[in-house]
């Protein structure tokens, strides 16, 4: 079992650029300074879905291999040195931690002619909450659903779902499940939203039994992970 956990943040008004550089350098250290770290991009939101949050500046995702691991990164030393960056310049955080048993990879690129940026791809959070009176069922019915995205559309690169848990101190109890898409570009992105998988199968069953929803969207370059003592940068594809 894998823990993935995503922050995303915001900056007080008028904000120095020159300090939210800084504190966005530290965080990307972060692999560096903390070996076990697995999967760590970091990103700019951006609307790039239709219900997609504009209440967000800066996000980040981080995965570990086990909740005893995520304790570990949450007590870490160098959260105090990032920490002492953020009382400047952050407005807001929204963290969300949950559990993932496995990894959805597609092999197929996107081939569509690209008018945005090459060399961005975009991260697709989507949280969930359900109705009180939703039934084990239908949620269970839902998610199975929800988890055959990735053969529905194959150019979805990369696919985690799982339930939120308490792993990290702050970490927001609001919802039920929660699951990260990530696609090639902003074009593949559109494609993800208009998909016909959405309006006539999971739409259609998540309507009754959803209470909540938050969608975030961001966009990154790259991909840093961690091994035993040293990191390594790789391309996202």
């Amino acid at each position: 079992m894998g823990v993935s956990h995503t922050v995303f943040m915001s900056f007080k008004e008028g904000a120095d650029e020159a300090l939210i550089q800084e504190f966005w350098d530290k965080l990307d250290e972060f692999p560096s300074k903390k070996p076990g770290l697995r999967r760590w991009i970091s990103g700019k939101p951006g609307n790039y879905y239709p219900i997609s949050s504009e209440d967000y500046d800066l996000a980040f995702s981080v995965e570990v291999d086990s909740p005893a691991a995520m304790v570990d990164y949450a007590k870490h030393p160098f959260h105090m040195d990032a920490a002492a960056l953020m009382g400047p310049i952050i407005e807001d955080v929204l963290v969300v931690d949950f559990e993932f048993t496995a990894v959805q990879q597609s092999a197929v690129a996107y081939k569509a002619p690209r008018e945005g940026d090459d060399n961005v791809a975009i991260a697709h959070v989507t949280c969930l909450a359900f109705k009180d009176d939703a039934s084990e069922e239908d949620i269970e019915e839902f998610t199975l659903a929800l988890d055959r995205f990735p053969r529905q559309k194959p150019f979805i690169r990369r696919w985690i779902l799982g339930k939120p848990g308490p792993y990290y101190g702050s970490a927001t109890d609001r919802f039920d499940l929660v699951f990260i898409a990530e696609v090639d570009s902003i074009e593949a992105m559109e494609e993800y939203a208009a998909h016909p998988y959405h309006t006539e199968v999971v739409g259609p069953m998540l309507g009754p039994i959803m209470k909540d929803v938050l969608v975030v969207d961001y966009a990154y370059s790259r991909v840093i992970e961690s091994a035993v003592d040293y990191a390594q940068i790789i391309p996202y594809r």
